[in-house]
Order: structure tokens, then sequence, then C-alpha cells
């Protein structure tokens, strides 16, 4: 494999698992800097161990996350509680701020396809319980 082409491979491995845009051309000399030293084994081990630190991170986070708002989420009545649970979405969630009531959780937990006004009468119930 030519240099150009572990370069490549190397930055979009490193896009893939969401590493910051600023560190990858350092991480990605990093790599290289290894490979030059005729120790592939060590590189493709410290690049395997960095990735599946990144991941275990970016997985403790959405676990957290879906902490706070499930805990919301278990004070509601059924079958809003369930439903809100099944349309939760971790990257819907983490754009928004953390919920501080329950209605902030249907809110801010999943965008609403809210034809029929369900999700709406939920937030607005639980808005009049936390007033």
């Amino acid at each position: 494999m030519e240099t150009k082409e572990i370069k490549l491979r190397s930055i979009e491995a490193f896009i893939s698992q969401k590493t910051p845009t600023e560190t990858i051309p350092s991480e990605v000399d990093k790599l290289l800097e290894y490979i030059n030293k005729d120790n592939p084994e060590d590189v493709f081990k410290i690049y395997n161990v960095k990735l599946g630190a990144d991941r275990k991170n970016e997985l403790s986070e959405e676990e957290n996350l879906r902490n706070i708002y499930f805990s919301f989420y278990d004070k509601m009545d059924e079958p809003e509680r369930s439903k809100a649970k099944g349309n939760w979405n971790y990257d819907f969630a983490k754009s928004r701020n953390n919920p501080k009531y329950i209605y902030n959780a249907v809110n801010h937990g999943f965008e609403w396809n809210d034809k029929d006004g369900y999700w709406n009468d939920i937030y607005k119930k639980y808005f009049k319980i936390n007033k």
C-alpha cells in the first residue's frame, strides 16, 4: 500500500469514528511515522485501541443521555411512556439542552410527526403538572 492510500484510508477511518477534525492530521502523521519504522503490527494495535476507546466514550455519552431522558419518561403514564422511549433519538436529543422537566424531555427527545396532535397534547399535559 502506498503512503497516499494509507493516509486516505486513515483519514476515512478517523472521520467514521467521529474524531475531531482538527486532530485527524496529527493522528494520521503518528500512524505514518510508526508505519515508516517498519512496525505495522504495533501501528494497528495502537490504532485499534484508540478507536475502541473513542467508541466506548461515544457509547457512554449516549447511555448517559438516554438515562437522563428515560428517567423523565419513567414518570409518565402508559402508553405515552413506552411511546416516548421508543421514539427517543440520540442524534436529535444531543443537539438540545438536557431536560429539566418531563415536558422538556418530550419536546427535546425526538422529532414529532404530530399531525393528530398526540405529542402536543402530551407536552401540554406534563407542562401543566410542572407549573
